[in-house]
């Protein structure tokens, strides 16, 4: 191997792992897309259901997690229009939304 093909092979070599780098780079980002979507979209189901999770909360105060006070309410996610993740994800956002 002369010089110019060893070289030629380093370049190689480093782009590849350039690369691979901007690929890894571009999946989180695609990640972190993927899951601001998904809050935004819980965000507009949310609006809808929170005046009854209000109502539901004067009724059975004191409970640790949404999921909790629906179920102590008898209240289903499609009940109220939320998807099954729902409960989990506005407890998050809360957690969240306190500590800011």
């Amino acid at each position: 191997m002369n010089d110019d093909s060893l070289a030629l092979y380093v370049r190689k070599v480093i782009a590849t792992a350039e690369l691979a780098q901007i690929e890894a780079t571009v999946d989180d980002l695609g990640h972190q897309v993927d899951r601001e979507l998904t809050k935004l979209a819980a965000m507009d189901r949310f609006d809808i259901a929170l005046p009854e999770l209000e109502r539901l909360e004067a009724l059975y105060p004191g409970r640790s997690s949404t999921r909790e006070l629906m179920e102590d309410a008898g209240v289903t996610c499609e009940g109220l229009g939320l998807h099954e993740t729902d409960p989990e994800l506005l407890d998050e956002m809360m957690r969240e939304m306190a500590q800011q």
